[in-house]
């Protein structure tokens, strides 16, 4: 509602959500935990007065994703409170979210999506071996970017048809070619597009624009 932000401060061992209102005046803490808040992040959707955070238990690193209201009260699990669950993502429109876990095998991380409409009820988008997480959505939350963290030179980016299912292959280099790294990768704001972070063609990121239609840098 442009009414503040959430900011992580760290005190002794633990980082906790704060609520600062405005630029310069006072945090006012919202979680208090004994382990450290991973991430946190406001649902866009006026309807959803509240946020999403992340954060493990024992320190066994097996993060949950919670459900946290705006005014108050006891934070809501929405994953299955045993494997590992993370990355996140808000839809443009903001009435679901996008996740991986590794609840199928305990290894492999697939991606769920879940709408919090229906009490963060989530279902099954992606299963592959693999560490897999979900990028940007697209302008018209009708596809998605997911990305496949091989090695830190090498990772594959595709896209995701939410309502096919399809997954289209983005700019895989030719067997024997170098490895691409993505850092990061975003739509254009007309979906027609790509902003992409990478390290091809050397060892230094560039960022460029591709082109979905034509499947050229632009």
């Amino acid at each position: 509602k442009g009414e503040g932000m959430l900011i992580a401060t760290r005190f002794a061992e633990t980082t906790q959500v704060h609520h600062v209102a405005r630029p310069g005046g006072a945090r006012k803490q919202i979680t208090f935990y004994d382990e450290p808040v991973a991430s946190a992040s406001y649902a866009p959707d006026a309807r959803f007065d509240g946020f999403l955070f992340s954060r493990d238990a024992g320190g066994g690193e097996f993060h949950q994703i919670y459900w946290q209201e705006t005014g108050g009260g006891s934070a809501r699990l929405l994953t299955d409170g045993k494997s590992v669950n993370r990355s996140a993502r808000w839809s443009n429109a903001g009435d679901r979210f996008a996740y991986v876990s590794t609840r199928r095998n305990r290894r492999d991380f697939d991606l769920y999506v879940a709408d919090l409409a229906s009490d963060g009820e989530s279902r099954l988008l992606l299963e592959r071996q693999g560490s897999w997480s979900p990028g940007d959505w697209s302008p018209d939350d009708r596809r998605l970017i997911v990305s496949r963290y091989v090695s830190v030179t090498e990772s594959q980016i595709e896209i995701l048809d939410l309502e096919t299912g399809r997954l289209v292959p983005f700019n895989r280099p030719p067997e024997g070619a170098d490895s691409i790294a993505y850092r990061s990768i975003a739509w254009a704001a007309d979906g027609r597009g790509l902003f992409v972070v990478s390290d091809e063609g050397g060892e230094f990121h560039r960022l460029r624009h591709w082109d979905l239609d034509t499947g050229r840098q632009v």
